[in-house]
């Protein structure tokens, strides 16, 4: 594997790329330090490219500095400056720079986030400080940096949490995910990476979050682990390349981890499917697929009207080649998988989405997911005769992704 395509693959779980601006926020004495030390500690793992040297600004006076230099080592340096004492000087190519206990934004600091960061090639910048929401100068840093670290673990997280979703995200979609990735993160007092803002990176990161991510920096992996969530666009990339790995890990049942996400695990607990389970699971899934194909095409011809017919054909063959939706053995109902809630009669959904709408109509809110999941997956607009499944009002339901047994490595 050649450099470009090993940067290309670490862009799906590397938690922080080059010249990443990174938040670190969180109440006194709830271990942003620590993790910080563990980050370095695991610099191999956590970016692209080998680190051997960071800067550290300390901004607190009452702070020396100490844990930083313990980490130090003949491979890797570590230099601590007060901030009345920092210069740009100071910075080489590719180092790592925090500034530790943030409790002014200073010129110095938004000159390094805006111009340094990118112009001297820094691998990353961490902003380290107690309340991101405290100010307006601290709100500021939101807008200016690539992503934030929140801890779960208690009602300032949350908070924080809530208040990115309300004005970082406009998308219905992202809200849902986000809603999805809270309610799990939330279970287990996870630390949550999430991205704020897009970097224009070539290697940019093909994730939205990484949740339980202090999992990832220790050498005991705790229930439920590191939960990888890809951005919903690149969902088909994600089960492309990783599609086929399966892993066992103790304390962590397959089926309690979120919809559409991966879990991420050293490169030595994966291993791939083998050639002749893979070929008795396509040849079971097959089977399954052509009789319910049969089922509900007879459904349609005897129950539909005539120009009904094609198009909901063609919408049951979509729904059958997606895995976000699981239908009945007999056919007769789909639902999306682990959100048996969104539960309806196949042929209502099928007679309402190839009828023409009515005046007014108000569409099913499930009716109108099914239809926005297919057509995400590029299913012809042109088979869908109601049109207000198109254009009805959003469900206020969360939408269910498709459960992935499949592991990351790293």
């Amino acid at each position: 594997m050649d450099f470009e395509e090993n940067t290309w693959l670490k862009s799906f779980y590397t938690p922080f790329f080059n010249n990443s601006v990174n938040i670190i926020s969180s109440a006194t004495s709830s271990g942003k330090t620590y993790f910080l030390c563990k980050v370095l500690e695991k610099r191999d793992i956590c970016f692209p490219h080998l680190v051997s040297r960071a800067v550290v600004v300390l901004c607190n006076p009452l702070v020396d500095g100490s844990v930083y230099k313990n980490l130090e080592t003949d491979n890797f340096q570590v230099e601590t400056v007060y901030l009345d004492s920092f210069s740009i000087d100071l910075l080489n190519e590719r180092d790592i720079l925090i500034f530790e206990d943030i409790g002014i934004v200073t010129k110095e600091i938004t000159e390094c986030i805006n111009v340094f960061t990118h112009h001297l090639n820094l691998t990353s910048l961490f902003l380290v400080c107690q309340s991101i929401l405290s100010s307006e100068d601290f709100k500021l840093l939101l807008n200016l940096s690539h992503r934030i670290f929140i801890y779960l673990s208690g009602a300032a997280g949350i908070k924080l949490f809530n208040y990115i979703k309300k004005y970082f995200f406009a998308s219905p979609d992202l809200k849902e995910y986000l809603k999805v990735i809270l309610a799990n993160a939330e279970k287990s007092k996870s630390i949550v990476l999430f991205e704020l803002n897009e970097s224009a990176s070539k290697n940019k990161p093909k994730y939205l979050a990484i949740a339980g991510i202090e999992n990832f920096l220790s050498d005991i992996m705790k229930p439920p682990g590191t939960i990888v969530y890809p951005q919903i666009n690149q969902e088909i990339e994600f089960e492309d390349v990783f599609g086929d790995n399966t892993t066992e890990v103790e304390d962590i049942d397959p089926k309690t981890l979120p919809v559409g996400s991966y879990l991420l695990v050293p490169a030595a607990n994966v291993k791939k499917k083998s050639k002749q389970s893979t070929e008795n699971d396509k040849n079971d899934c097959q089977k399954d697929w052509d009789n319910l194909n049969y089922i509900v095409t007879e459904e349609i011809n005897s129950a539909l009207k005539f120009k009904q017919r094609q198009p909901a054909t063609q919408i049951l063959k979509s729904m059958l080649n997606n895995k976000k939706f699981c239908f009945t053995k007999n056919g007769s109902t789909v639902f999306l998988h682990d959100n048996p809630k969104t539960a309806v009669p196949i042929l209502d959904f099928l007679n309402t989405a190839t009828r023409m709408s009515g005046p007014n109509e108000i569409s099913d809110p499930r009716y109108v997911l099914f239809t926005k999941i297919l057509l995400h997956s590029r299913t012809p607009t042109m088979y869908f005769k109601n049109k207000s499944l198109l254009f009805g009002k959003k469900p206020k339901m969360v939408m269910s992704h498709h459960v992935k047994k499949s592991k990351l490595m790293y």
